[in-house]
């Protein structure tokens, strides 16, 4: 009797609150049904399937902002781009993407420094490429409130890409709980968009770990919370070459499609014709990492590493150089 008066006590408010949300089981031959289609594009698309979450980052100064800028603009310019030719010189055969709107949200830089970085060479900017500068966007809550509201007024028009370059530069970013809601909901956001029948593709924007950059670059040295390696479908690095300076080599990190390769695809970082990292060959990963200090025995800018792109690659890295700027 005691018990029982106890349990009739308990306050109503004290109960499980009922969600408005009304929650529809769907029958797994429904699921694959429907997304036979996305499969099949990103087995065959590799890596930066469209429709996921993906990751480049790099050592502050590796150029990974030039990169992704690169990137929107090769899929926001089409396949009769310039910067979509150069993408493809990098990532290769397997890398596809429609042709559609691209937006990219600086954290980091306003009008004046995009156009010292961007607005010196002679490049086509389409106009399917848009900028939120610096300063538009304060924190976390608003960067993820402007993303659901554009994903929300697109959804059932076009396919779509958003990068966030990068989410470090908003108030509530030193939050790892809120950090960890943050990019559930950019999941959320990208697996919603799909209803409409298009895709949403973001592009993350994160660091590594700078102590060794000797070493080859892992998934545990990427800085920030797990949630983002784990919900990324690739992360990529752009990484120090050891022929230094100018040079750069991107690193598969991971890829749910299957695209890692010993041999990575080296880059050089080029102000003609507009700020683009251009490839110049490809070598294996141990061949490019920079040498430890003190095991240096010739400076950082080798002078034998354009023989060894030659016989890896059978293409010199001036004559590389030479068909890309034609």
């Amino acid at each position: 009797d005691e018990r029982k008066k106890k349990k009739e006590a308990i306050p109503a408010d004290h109960t499980a609150e009922k969600s408005d949300k009304t929650i529809t089981p769907v029958s797994m031959k429904e699921i694959i049904e429907r997304n036979k289609p996305q499969s099949a594009v990103s087995h065959q698309r590799g890596l930066f399937a469209p429709g996921e979450l993906h990751v480049i980052c790099a050592q502050t100064g590796m150029g990974k902002s030039i990169f992704s800028v690169e990137m929107g603009l090769a899929m926001a310019g089409g396949k009769e781009s310039e910067p979509y030719a150069i993408v493809k010189s990098i990532l290769g055969d397997k890398w596809d993407a429609t042709k559609q709107r691209v937006e990219y949200l600086d954290g980091e830089n306003g009008e004046d420094e995009l156009y010292e970085r961007y607005g010196r060479g002679d490049v086509n900017y389409p106009d399917t490429f848009t900028v939120v500068p610096s300063g538009e966007i304060s924190s976390i809550d608003d960067l993820e409130k402007y993303i659901r509201q554009r994903a929300e007024e697109s959804k059932y028009r076009e396919d779509r890409t958003i990068i966030i370059d990068h989410p470090g530069c908003y108030d509530g970013s030193d939050n790892p709980h809120r950090m960890q809601k943050f990019y559930k909901s950019l999941k959320s956001i990208i697996v919603n968009y799909r209803q409409g029948g298009h895709c949403l593709t973001v592009f993350v924007l994160s660091f590594v770990n700078t102590d060794k950059p000797w070493k080859p670059v892992y998934s545990e040295d990427i800085i920030g919370t797990k949630e983002l390696k784990n919900i990324a479908h690739t992360i990529v690095a752009l990484c120090p070459c050891r022929k230094g300076g100018e040079y750069r080599f991107l690193k598969v990190v991971k890829s749910r499609s299957g695209e890692k390769n010993e041999e990575v695809p080296v880059l050089k970082i080029s102000k003609e014709g507009g700020l683009f990292l251009h490839f110049v060959g490809r070598m294996n990963e141990k061949d490019v990492l920079p040498l430890p200090v003190k095991s240096r025995k010739t400076p950082v800018t080798s002078p034998d590493l354009e023989q060894d792109i030659f016989e890896v690659t059978g293409t010199s890295v001036a004559s590389s150089e030479s068909v890309l700027q034609d």
